[in-house]
This record gives C-alpha cells, structure tokens and sequence, in this order.
C-alpha cells in the first residue's frame, strides 16, 4: 500500500452486527451517540486461526495463539467463542492482520468492544480522518508479550473515555448509509486527499 495515493477500506457488516450496533449504542441526535449500559463481563477476546506463514498477520496471531491460547483466566476468552452477542461481552478485541486488513476492527467497533491494534508499519483505514487514539489501543508486535500489562493498566476513567469514543466513531466504519454509516464519506474524503498529493507531486511548484 502506498498511503500517498491508496485508501484501505472497512469491511461491510451485514444485518446481525447492524442489530448489535443498536444494541451497543444509544443515539443522541445529530450523528451523536452514547454506549448503552451493557454488561461487559470479558476482559478480553479473540476468535480466529493462524498459519504458519510469518506473513500472515505479521506473526501476531502466531505469537498470540503460542502465549495465551491456554490461559486459564477466566476474564480472558481466546478461540472460546465468536459472532456479534458474543464479541460484545468484552470490554476489549484484539484486531490482528491475516493476509489483509482483517475484518475484527470493524466487528468490535460495531459492538461497542475496545478494539486493540497490533499493526505495526500499517496504515489502518482511514488513518488520516479519524484519531484513533481516541477509540483504540495500539500495542507494538515486539509488546506481545505484554500485552495484558498494557490492558490492565487502562484506568476505568480512560476505558469510559475509550468506550465513549468507540460510540463517537463507530459510524465511520460503516456503509449503511441509511443507518447514519460515513465509511462511503470517508472514503471519497481519503481518495479527494490522494488526488490532492499527487497534484501536488505532479506540479511541485505550485501553491
């Protein structure tokens, strides 16, 4: 991918995540929402397979499934269940690579779940309209290992701001336009930004 003139897109949820969405999330008016009371039992989740190709997921998954796969805490579900009820009993997902973008991000977004970045070197979509920092915890590959410390150091005040922060955004991963989504928006907002640089590249002189 080259950030100059490409734009990654999310994934399109269909009707089950949709109906989580509105389970997820309360709506204020004017595009604004707020998270529901939802019992989030789980601190943490991931579902999912790995390969032994290292390109796949950049080895994320490989090196999380050889850590963690057999913890025995019971706050922790790891290949132990999936789907959209199921993703929005934890308070944070982990949103890996697999040979693409991966489909987890928008799915935690859809159901109110902190989602947690292990994406080194990679430019999540839609990077330069949203501040992901306001709804998601990025952990760098080589803090793996870590990776419960970081989570377990997130205070309760800054897991309400994340989560408030979720319900501000999470509409912009999605395109059910008639639903409130903005990921069509946004991506012709990414593609008029690409235009624009190589515009610029072509004609370097100009202001």
């Amino acid at each position: 991918m080259w950030p100059e003139q490409d734009v990654a897109i999310p994934n399109y949820l269909d009707t089950p995540w949709l109906h989580q969405m509105d389970m997820a999330f309360e709506s204020l008016g004017g595009g604004r929402y707020k998270p529901k009371p939802v019992d989030r039992p789980y601190l943490f989740h991931f579902h999912g397979f790995s390969k032994p190709d290292m390109a796949y997921s950049g080895g994320v998954r490989q090196g999380l499934l050889a850590m963690f796969k057999n913890m025995s805490r019971p706050d922790v579900l790891i290949n132990k269940g999936a789907g959209p009820s199921f993703t929005a009993k934890f308070e944070f997902c982990l949103a890996p690579l697999g040979y693409g973008w991966g489909i987890r991000f928008t799915q935690a977004m859809f159901t109110g779940c902190v989602p947690v970045l292990i994406q080194d070197h990679i430019y999540t979509y839609f990077w330069d309209v949203v501040p992901y920092e306001k709804f998601s915890i990025r952990v760098s590959r080589h803090n793996l290992h870590r990776l419960f410390d970081i989570i377990e150091a997130v205070t309760p005040e800054q897991l309400a701001e994340l989560q408030q922060g979720v319900a501000d955004y999470h509409q912009h991963f999605s395109w059910h336009g008639r639903h409130g989504g903005l990921a069509y928006n946004n991506t012709m907002t990414s593609l008029h930004r690409r235009l624009l640089n190589m515009w610029t590249a072509l004609f370097p002189g100009t202001t």
